[in-house]
């Protein structure tokens, strides 16, 4: 799992960075807080995070840009783990472009916090095109552990829309969450018969199911940015198979299940361009 780390600075996301009112009656923020922490919902006119920028999501944010100029995401936009367990999860929606050349990482569930501990999901979708030829990570988060006895959590989605879609054939930099491992419980034949040996309690140990991995959903036409051959051995989504030139689309679960009664990701789906 990764592990997130944070240095916050001051806020330069144009004019929508001035402090905490919120629009009435509906809890929106019109603004986003100076000191970069994030939790909840967000109208701004323009969403620009410099390269030394570090945004960090406490809780699910859902950040809507309505103005013109593009998006751009140079520095980090990160999740945290919430308090409940989940990842918190991350939404940029946009009318204008969207280019990341920095990374979007969703939180991780927490380590031991079972099957409530999903990974936080990622949703980038704009009218128009969404750039991530250059970033260098955009990652759903992985789902938690389980504890004894109880399975994982399941990782988080990846949703990417635009109208052309910008992906760089280069290797995994693009990521649905991984599962959580099942938890090991230790059982002994006494707790279930009422029976002792002459050596003692005989044991053994059960795990339980690992979560389900991610999806990944890509809607609009992608635009391979550099050799599209390459893509028989380059893959750019991570934890996938190679694809095939000209027939990977959007497919579903290219991350693993957790540990514990075999992987539950499902596979990708036939692709196109």
């Amino acid at each position: 799992m990764r592990r997130s780390f944070a240095l916050l600075l001051p806020c330069v996301l144009l004019a929508t960075c001035k402090g905490g009112d919120d629009t009435e009656d509906t809890g929106t923020h019109d603004v986003l807080p100076d000191d970069g922490v994030l939790a909840g919902s967000y109208v701004v006119d323009a969403l620009v995070v410099g390269e030394d920028e570090t945004l960090v999501a406490a809780g699910d944010v859902v950040i809507e840009v309505t103005g013109d100029a593009p998006v751009h995401i140079a520095g980090r936009i990160e999740g945290q783990t919430r308090d409940d367990d989940q990842g918190a999860s991350i939404t940029v929606k946009a009318t204008g472009d969207i280019v990341v050349s920095g990374s979007v990482a969703a939180g991780d569930g927490a380590e031991v916090g079972g099957e409530r501990a999903k990974g936080g999901s990622v949703t980038l979708e704009t009218d128009g095109e969404l750039d991530l030829s250059e970033a260098e990570e955009v990652a759903a988060g992985d789902g938690g552990g389980g504890e004894a006895g109880a399975a994982g959590g399941a990782g988080g989605d990846l949703v990417l829309e635009g109208e052309t879609v910008r992906i760089e054939v280069r290797e995994g930099y693009l990521a649905a969450g991984s599962g959580g491992d099942g938890g090991d419980e230790e059982l002994g034949w006494d707790a279930l018969f009422a029976l002792r040996s002459d050596t003692g309690v005989v044991s053994w140990t059960s795990t339980a199911g690992g979560g389900a991995g991610g999806d990944l959903e890509i809607t609009g036409s992608i635009a391979w940015v550099g050799e599209v051959s390459d893509l028989e051995s380059v893959q750019p989504f991570g934890g996938g198979p190679a694809v095939t030139p000209g027939r990977w689309r959007c497919g579903r679960s290219p991350r693993r299940g957790g540990r514990g009664g075999g992987p539950r990701s499902r596979s990708p789906g036939p692709c196109t361009r």
